[in-house]
């Protein structure tokens, strides 16, 4: 595998390190369990990634940008285990996370540490460690502060609304 220097034996996990098992009989590390059914569904059921007339060749070479914990790759590494796979994720802990997933089921996944763009130069990423797949580049950090509204009705509203039969505020 190429996800790592010659003088690395490799990620180890992290006492706080989470274990999903997948419905199709892998696992996976992961941040949290909701991500990571979202992704699973998207990714292996509804094969989101793969409409539109994109599909996969023999001996595809693929570049995941934006990892996360690498379930893309491992799809791809499922439906052809021959493809060369690119792994970009610039996260620490989410590129750690990858390097795990990949390590167990990845070989000839190459693993970077880094985002993309179509210039050179260096850029912030926001990281939401509680909601990961909207971290990004161009996150709107003013925005995320504000409260959120859910079609005009404020989130109290709706969660008054909401609330179980019987059950007090």
């Amino acid at each position: 595998m190429n996800a790592y220097g010659s003088d690395d034996t490799g990620p180890h996990p992290d006492a706080g390190d989470e274990i999903c098992p997948l419905p199709n009989g892998m696992s996976v590390y992961h941040t949290n369990q909701y991500e990571t059914d979202f992704l699973y569904k998207e990714i292996f059921l509804e094969r989101a990634y793969l409409k539109n007339g994109i599909s996969l060749a023999a001996n595809a070479c693929v570049f995941d940008v934006g990892a996360n914990i690498g379930m893309f790759t491992l799809f791809v590494k499922q439906e052809r285990a021959d493809a060369q796979l690119y792994a970009l994720e610039p996260t620490p802990k989410l590129n750690r996370i990858l390097r795990l997933n990949v390590a167990h089921y990845g070989q000839s996944v190459n693993v970077y540490q880094t985002g993309l763009s179509d210039h050179e130069g260096e850029a912030t990423l926001t990281y939401y460690p509680d909601y990961s797949i909207m971290s990004g580049f161009h996150a709107d950090t003013s925005g995320d502060r504000r409260r959120p509204t859910l079609g005009g009705l404020s989130q109290s509203v709706v969660e008054e609304q909401c609330r179980p039969q019987g059950s007090a505020g």
